[in-house]
């Protein structure tokens, strides 16, 4: 008795003893950061597009007559104008009522959602948004507030939206809709220019009120839309509508992403730039690339004039550009009326997919010297408990058994792959580079210690502008051989392109740069401040040009501006500088 006595005010005392402890600590635990609606989103880095629905029965051709009584053959080149199948409707003038007769065939009886999101899932894609309403206004689920929908088709009976995010859902991919908001060229009081009327309306009301119910029915119907990818906000100005749209949806789930395709001043929660990058995607923490597997429409085409695919070289890279700049990359695909994926879009698609779930490190991955990057190689990291990855991926033009990493403080824990690495300095260097994307992957110590370290320059060696900082308002896309290019160098002063080298030695340099261009051009070049102005004869086709002879550089650092100003109205493409 005694013995249990004891042992009770021993225990009573240990209660208030940890009871005291608890309260007087001064090693709390931070409480955890609220969760974000754009954490999901930040991880994700590739997704799937899909632009499916009536306009996938014509697919890009039209026999037929139009609106001012032209009678078109099928296959017309007259009916591209420079959009996609996607567009037909508008670009052949087609009537409403005609139109109308193509949803008899839209009869989607291949569309398989669980084939699709397995599709996306075997490319390492994370999210999908579908079309829900494009500019024809069809909606692809049975509605009740317009009969311009799939119930009314030739697949009745079928919900694709419905279908799409179950798959979606027991696959972990996160689901949107692309939703156009103001072009619906077969509502009345709808925005943008409708070939119907061959004009615009004056009143918005019915359409507004009608967009506003849409939006409020499918995200209540839809409880798993996690994203709204709005479009066709240049044809609106009307702030009082656009917010109407948003808070429709908002009101219902404050935690829907959006992105800044509401109307012309809506940053929205990411930035959208299609299918090549613009410099300008520096002033924002976000952004998403689009790009269509067929570079000529985002709908499905049958039309010889709006069909080129991407190779599985080309869609690899644009989603490790993206990675590397900080972004995501939403990749689009158009099945057929049936619902069925073209093999022309499925192969180079399946073929990407397996390089990119070799190479990994694509799910929260992480921008490494955001735009200084590496000419010959994509770099990446995501973080492992306190420790980092670091991620080397091969260019697939580069020959380099080796490649050099600068500005990288950590050390190095162990190498993951089957290469050899070492520390110089700050450098990182990789040895055992080979085949096709092949990819280094290095565990470091604790989280990610970089800086823009600059490059050393090497002899007869092409430096990308991935190496350099841009001012203006570039595209980035990929040219000859793969090499990065920047697009659509126009002659404004702000446009300018600076590249940071280090020299290892004193040495001279001839120093050319590599450009096409539809004129001949002046080119300002500015060294460690020392001007110097420099005439270049057009070329057309990618060629290069020498701009300083025996150009001395001290070791060191230096700091190297071009500024190109092509006469008016003409371009100049970029794609880098050498140094010999």
């Amino acid at each position: 008795m005694k013995y249990l006595y004891n042992s009770f005010i021993i225990i009573n005392l240990l209660i208030i003893l940890t009871s005291c402890l608890k309260e007087d600590s001064i090693d709390k635990p931070e409480p955890p950061e609220p969760t974000s609606k754009m954490d999901w989103w930040d991880e994700a880095k590739f997704g799937m597009f899909i632009h499916f629905g009536v306009y996938s029965v014509p697919a890009g051709e039209f026999a037929g007559t139009d609106l001012d009584g032209v009678v078109y053959p099928t296959d017309s080149p007259k009916l591209s104008g420079g959009v996609g199948a996607e567009w037909i409707m508008y670009t052949a003038k087609i009537p409403r009522e005609t139109y109308k007769l193509y949803a008899k065939d839209f009869t989607c009886h291949n569309f398989n959602a669980n084939q699709i999101a397995d599709l996306a899932k075997s490319c390492g894609m994370n999210y999908l948004v579908i079309t829900l309403k494009h500019h024809d206004g069809f909606v692809m689920y049975p509605t009740k507030l317009t009969d311009w929908n799939i119930s009314n088709s030739g697949a009745k009976g079928l919900d694709v939206i419905k279908e799409m995010q179950e798959a979606c859902l027991n696959r972990g991919l996160k689901f949107g809709v692309y939703f156009s908001q103001n072009i619906d060229w077969m509502t009345d009081e709808s925005y943008g220019y409708v070939p119907e009327i061959k004009g615009r309306y004056k009143e918005h009301k019915q359409y507004d009120d009608y967009t506003e119910n849409l939006i409020r029915e499918f995200v209540t119907r839809y409880p798993s839309v996690d994203l709204i990818w709005w479009d066709g906000y240049l044809e609106n100005t009307n702030t009082n509508s656009a917010n109407r749209f948003l808070q429709a949806a908002e009101s219902i789930r404050p935690d829907i992403i959006f992105n800044d395709r509401l109307y012309s001043k809506h940053e929205g929660d990411y930035i959208t730039p299609e299918m090549s990058l613009n410099l300008s995607i520096q002033k924002f923490k976000r952004f998403e690339l689009c790009t269509s597997i067929n570079e000529k429409s985002w709908g499905y085409s049958k039309s010889k004039n709006q069909n080129s695919y991407m190779t599985k070289e080309e869609i690899i890279i644009d989603l490790l550009r993206c990675i590397q700049y900080g972004g995501n990359f939403l990749l689009n695909i158009g099945p057929k009326n049936d619902g069925s994926i073209p093999v022309q879009q499925s192969e180079p698609l399946e073929k990407a997919g397996y390089i990119i779930q070799k190479i990994g490190g694509i799910q929260g991955a992480k921008s490494l010297n955001q735009i200084y990057g590496q000419h010959n190689c994509f770099c990446r990291y995501t973080v492992k408990s306190s420790n980092t990855k670091l991620y080397i991926t091969k260019m697939p033009n580069v020959n380099n058994s080796e490649i050099k990493v600068t500005g990288i403080k950590n050390s190095i824990i162990s190498m993951e792959t089957n290469h050899t690495a070492k520390k110089e300095g700050d450098d990182i260097i990789i040895s055992g580079f080979n085949g096709e994307f092949d990819t280094a992957c290095l565990l470091l110590s604790g989280e990610i210690d970089s800086y823009d370290a600059g490059i050393n320059i090497p002899c007869n060696e092409i430096i990308s502008s991935l190496s350099a900082f841009a001012n203006g308002e570039f595209g980035i896309e990929t040219g000859d051989n793969n090499q990065f290019m920047l697009t659509n160098w126009k002659g404004e002063l702000s446009n300018s392109i600076e590249y940071c080298v280090n020299s290892k030695e004193n040495r001279s340099y001839n120093i050319s740069i590599y450009t096409a261009e539809m004129s001949d051009y002046e080119i300002s070049v500015d060294i460690d401040g020392e001007k110097y102005d420099r005439t270049i004869k057009r070329g057309y086709q990618r060629h290069k040009s020498k701009i300083m002879e025996n150009y001395n550089l001290n070791q060191g650092t230096h700091c190297i501006k071009l500024t190109i100003k092509p006469s008016e109205g003409k371009w100049a493409n970029f794609y880098g500088i050498e140094f010999e």
